[in-house]
């Protein structure tokens, strides 16, 4: 074990080394955005979630390291560069993650453990490194796991992994990560970049799917709306939005196959639910508005499908600003402070 490290100041920004590694994380997702788009049946989508929750587990794992052990040094700086081509590696073989790159992936989930457990062991901030000491376990047997899925046939290792997941979420239920000491503006600022990053790629894959097609007004306006919605969605259903855009953008005038045009009004949902989950754990505002509108978008499905894509993706947008209307005008009248979230 090295030796500790000061832990970063209270008021500390972000590194850019902190920044390069949510780039690599983000790749990640775009490579998800493939395993929903070949889904075939409810399987598929399940091994993205899947996916999805242990990636991003591991994700947030090293906010709280970078939180704890700033990497501003050669010897917290190397660590992460190690972490980052674990990453790298793991959205590489991410498509193939329960196929025939799952060795891969396990090796480079593994890695991202054990570099993540080691250098949290070197913290000097407050009881985070014998906090570590508490959930190592859970994840070092979680991508252990992921060594037995790859073994056994392809009928038993989605069940596997959602074992491994089981362990997070044990973990989650009894508070281990209560034992950590973390700055708040250094992680809520950490995520938001992280949003506007994976919002990035968005608006760049729409771009890539409109070139060429701007001087029509149909692909120009499907552009606008799907830049706009894109705007609103967080992680989980970027993913899913994502993988519907494509055909949107694409020829905004054909009807969308059923899958794609769940893929857009899911996505959508789950950015609200999420959202009203957010203001609910917070207690900063009522959430119903939300909730309401998370539940309208999952229609548009059949918009999209006897409509055309531009058709549901112009309705998406109106859910979605009514329900945001409607949810400040709830947050104004209880008189609370004009904070936006």
């Amino acid at each position: 074990m090295g030796r500790r490290v000061a832990s970063p100041a209270v008021d500390a920004p972000v590194t850019s080394l902190e920044l390069f590694f949510d780039l690599v994380f983000v790749f990640t997702i775009t490579q998800l955005t493939t395993v929903i788009g070949r889904a075939d049946g409810i399987g598929g989508y399940l091994q993205a979630a899947a996916i999805l929750f242990v990636i991003f587990w591991m994700y947030d794992g090293y906010c709280y390291l970078s939180n704890n052990v700033g990497p501003t040094s050669a010897s917290t700086r190397v660590p992460m560069l190690v972490a980052m081509a674990a990453f790298l590696m793991l959205a590489i073989a991410l498509p193939g993650a329960f196929g025939p790159d799952r060795w891969l992936f396990a090796a480079a989930y593994l890695v991202a453990v054990l570099v993540h457990t080691v250098s949290f062991t070197r913290s000097t901030l407050g009881g985070s490194a014998r906090a570590i000491l508490g959930i190592a376990p859970v994840n070092l047997g979680a991508a252990l796991l992921l060594f037995v899925a790859a073994a056994l046939p392809e009928a038993w290792r989605l069940p596997v992994w959602c074992a491994g997941i089981s362990l997070y979420v044990v973990a989650m239920v009894r508070r281990r990560e209560s034992g950590f000491s973390i700055r708040p503006g250094h992680f809520a600022e950490r995520h938001r970049l992280l949003l506007i990053i994976a919002l990035g790629e968005s608006v760049i894959a729409i771009g890539v799917s409109a070139r060429g097609g701007l001087h029509h007004a149909s692909v120009l306006a499907a552009v606008l709306l799907a830049f706009s919605m894109g705007y609103l969605v967080l992680v989980a259903g970027l993913v899913l939005v994502a993988a519907g855009l494509h055909d949107v953008v694409h020829d905004p005038g054909h009807r969308l196959g059923w899958q794609s045009a769940g893929h857009l009004a899911a996505g959508t949902a789950v950015f609200l639910e999420g959202h009203a989950f957010f203001l609910w754990r917070l207690g900063v505002s009522s959430s119903w508005a939300l909730k309401a509108g998370a539940l309208l978008c999952l229609p548009t499905a059949a918009l999209g499908h006897t409509a055309g894509g531009a058709v549901q993706a112009a309705a998406l947008v109106a859910v979605v600003a009514v329900s945001a209307l409607l949810r400040e005008r709830t947050w104004s009248f209880s008189g609370a402070p004009g904070v936006t979230t």
